[in-house]
């Protein structure tokens, strides 16, 4: 019996770059919606989080932000979008997603209805290396393996290399999901949580915009408080850093991937936190607790589990704790999750820059005399 033709990917040679210089929110929004079956990236790559990020953290760095389309000669229409991030370094001009530090995860914008060869990847890539100029190096941290459930063909790049996994927990697999309730935390987050409504203290998601940036603003200052306290670095304690996460939650749903939780009384905020969902894919990003007389009630504990169930009850797939093996993030259980690392020289001076790069690094970290 003669088999039906399966949809045949275009070879890259059939594909052109556009590529899209300082694009505004609006016309993020209409190139995403453009992607044939739409537009599938992880809450770091949408056009609410890049517009903030381009407001605020692009501006403070005198970077440059572009968006690099790939689409078929033929069809006319999108079918991968990488965004691009090049700010300076000394003399080396570096090339990234856009990150400093902001997103966990790091992935092109895919098209839904459509799934790209390894072959066709490696070609796109070969023509996207072609077409950024003026840069020296490339880096692209925390790739994920999947996006929104999808592959992320930058996994099939030859030069990723792994990076630092982190723990994802599956919301809809009735198996998985009965293995991770096991877990101790969820009864004591179930005791903890019923001596705080003794107290008058309850869940609740930020919904009103006066209500989404109150939190946020609280969130912050109390993270900045306790970093201080402890005599950590704390990346909120910069106004350009701060004023990112208050744009997110300034943005209007479904334009921001921001879901703003917390518990509260009728008088302070006990533990609050900010995630970035899409696709129904939630990645936990700030989490803050007030003073320390909250403390033996483990607040953002119980916040963690409350969030968990809010987000099984909406019919979202996964949650995250971001990147890392924080011991707190162990308890929850989950899958752990590979990330992975694209770094490779553009120019000479790229090349030199990356060859040097692990030693001074070192030298960073040996300690100083006194």
């Amino acid at each position: 019996m003669k088999q039906k033709a399966e949809p045949v990917t275009p070879c890259a040679a059939e594909y052109e770059c556009i590529v899209h210089t300082s694009p505004s929110f609006l016309q993020m929004k209409a190139l995403w919606r453009r992607m044939p079956g739409g537009a599938v990236s992880t809450p770091f790559q949408t056009p609410g989080f890049l517009s903030a990020f381009q407001t605020h953290l692009g501006a403070d760095v005198d970077g440059y932000f572009a968006i690099y389309e790939f689409r078929c000669h033929a069809e006319r229409l999108p079918k991968i979008l990488l965004p691009v991030f090049v700010r300076r370094r000394g003399p080396v001009r570096i090339a990234s997603m856009p990150d400093l530090g902001m997103a966990d995860m790091s992935g092109p914008i895919l098209a839904r209805s459509d799934k790209l060869t390894p072959d066709a990847v490696q070609g796109i890539w070969k023509l996207f290396l072609e077409t950024l100029t003026g840069v020296d190096v490339l880096d692209i941290y925390n790739i994920p393996e999947t996006i929104a459930g999808l592959e992320n063909p930058l996994v099939y790049i030859s030069n990723a290399e792994p990076l630092e996994p982190y723990f994802e927990l599956d919301l809809l697999d009735p198996k998985l999901v009965t293995v991770w309730r096991k877990k101790s935390v969820f009864k004591e987050a179930t005791r903890k949580l019923r001596k705080l409504r003794e107290r008058g203290v309850d869940f609740f998601v930020a919904e009103t915009l006066e209500d989404r940036l109150l939190v946020c603003s609280k969130l912050i200052s109390q993270k900045k408080a306790r970093f201080a306290a402890s005599g950590l670095e704390n990346n909120l304690s910069s106004r350009v850093v701060a004023d990112f996460y208050q744009e997110l939650a300034a943005i209007k749903a479904p334009d921001s991937p921001a879901i703003i939780f917390g518990l509260r009384d009728e008088n302070e905020i006990v533990a609050s936190a900010m995630t970035l969902s899409v696709e129904g894919c939630m990645n936990g990003v700030l989490l803050s607790i007030a003073g320390e007389e909250w403390h033996r009630l483990s607040p953002g504990v119980v916040l963690l589990t409350a969030i968990i169930d809010w987000a099984q009850q909406n019919d979202f797939k996964t949650l995250n704790f971001g990147t890392g093996l924080q011991s707190y993030k162990t308890r929850f259980g989950g899958d752990m999750r590979q990330t992975y690392l694209i770094s490779q020289g553009i120019t000479p001076v790229g090349h030199a820059y990356c060859h040097v790069r692990p030693f001074i690094r070192t030298i960073k970290q040996l300690p100083r005399r006194k």
